[in-house]
This record gives C-alpha cells, sequence and structure tokens, in this order.
C-alpha cells in the first residue's frame, strides 16, 4: 500500500480503502485499470480507433496526437487537469 498512499502505515491505508468504497458504484470512481492508463496509451488508442474508420483527419490528429505525447507522455491521463496554474513542461 505504500505506492498509492505514499506512506507506509495501516492507517493511512484504511483510509485510502475507505474513501475507494465510497465511490465504488459511481461515476466518481476510477478503476485500477484506468488510474494506470498513460497519456501515450490513449493517445496510440485514438490513432488506432482513427485508422481502422478511415478518418480523413487522421494526419490532422496524428499531428496532435505527437504534441501531446511530447508535452505529457508518460503521465498517468488521470493525473491531467485544467488547472491554468499546473503550466507546461
Amino acid at each position: 500500500m505504500q505506492k498509492a498512499t505514499n506512506k507506509n502505515t495501516k492507517t493511512a491505508a484504511e483510509g485510502l480503502l475507505k474513501q475507494r468504497l465510497r465511490t465504488a458504484g459511481t461515476p466518481e470512481f476510477i478503476g485500477p485499470a484506468a488510474e494506470r492508463l498513460t497519456v501515450d496509451e490513449l493517445g496510440d488508442l485514438v490513432l488506432t480507433n482513427y485508422r481502422l474508420n478511415g478518418k480523413r483527419s487522421l494526419g490532422d490528429v496524428a499531428r496532435h496526437v505527437a504534441q501531446l505525447k511530447a508535452t505529457f507522455g508518460g503521465e498517468r491521463a488521470v493525473d491531467l487537469t485544467a488547472d491554468p496554474n499546473r503550466g507546461l513542461r
């Protein structure tokens, strides 16, 4: 539990579990698979979808995805926010 709570205590782990149980079954719940999803993986999924569906705007979207990957690549998608104070690298 140390990684999820950034603490190695039973109390911290129990608090995290209580929080997750409160949101289970609600729209706010984010499962473990979604928590691990990165911006790179999302970009690849979008590009695959465009290729499979023969979208004509694939080139434009590929450029946008490349920019997103250059800026946010490797970050977990759930960590991105619309916070203007976050700043871009």
